[in-house]
């Protein structure tokens, strides 16, 4: 009895923090403005933070994107990289979609030319933002260099940007437009198979069940499954 009063003690104390999150007001409308450290401050936390929220709202960013620029992780880019690769190694999904192996050749080169590409982007933009860091860290800042130096950040995640949108665009054309509208019905089937084995049947939700062997995994979403 002794240790489960312990065990339900501890339980509790844990689960308090958590209550507390879930009830506080949310930032932004109808909760209290998030605090954001001051100017000089923004580069202590890291260049990458002062970087999305002077840029981001110039660039007609919301908070949270900036991801594929560089400036955040790119868990949802390296998830559909997997998918794709797990597509092209798939036969019967190669079967199904006929893909040669041309276009599997013409894939990985773009793939690896936009990863090629992509380090030196970031390296660079990075590079920029910590110039600018040392620009505003000076004992008497330069306004002039800095404009200057901020410009230069602006272009390079542009640039970053641009590069992103074109892969996107050149995958999409690697692909036959009976090959795309094949993978569409291969993503609805997909989504068939994953509410059947949510719900269980017409009783509600139910055990998910192995997945059927031999059953091809969707393809990633169109135009924008190269990243």
């Amino acid at each position: 009895m002794r240790f489960v009063s312990k065990l339900m003690i501890a339980t509790a104390t844990m689960a308090v923090p958590l209550i507390v999150a879930a009830q506080a007001p949310p930032p932004g409308p109808g909760g209290p403005p998030a605090q954001a450290p001051a100017w000089g401050q923004q580069y202590r936390q890291g260049p990458r933070w002062g970087m999305q929220q002077r840029i981001g709202p110039r660039m007609g960013m919301q908070p949270g994107m900036g991801r594929g620029m560089g400036m955040g992780p790119q868990r949802p880019a390296v998830a559909r990289r997997q998918a794709l690769n797990r597509m092209l190694e798939d036969p019967q999904v190669r079967e199904r979609l006929k893909i040669t192996p041309e276009q599997i050749a013409r894939i990985r080169t773009q793939l690896s030319t936009f990863d090629k590409a992509m380090v030196q982007n970031r390296a660079n933009l990075q590079l920029k933002e910590m110039e600018l860091g040392e620009l505003m860290r000076a004992d008497k800042p330069d306004r002039a260099l800095i404009d200057k130096k901020l410009r230069e950040v602006n272009e390079a995640a542009f640039a970053s940007r641009k590069a992103t949108l074109d892969h996107q665009l050149s995958m999409r054309d690697m692909w036959t437009p009976e090959q795309r509208q094949e993978m569409e019905k291969m993503r609805s089937e997909f989504r068939g198979r994953m509410m059947q084995r949510w719900l269980g049947g017409p009783g509600g939700m139910g055990p998910r069940g192995p997945r059927p062997p031999g059953s091809p995994q969707a393809p990633p979403p169109q135009g924008d499954n190269s990243e």
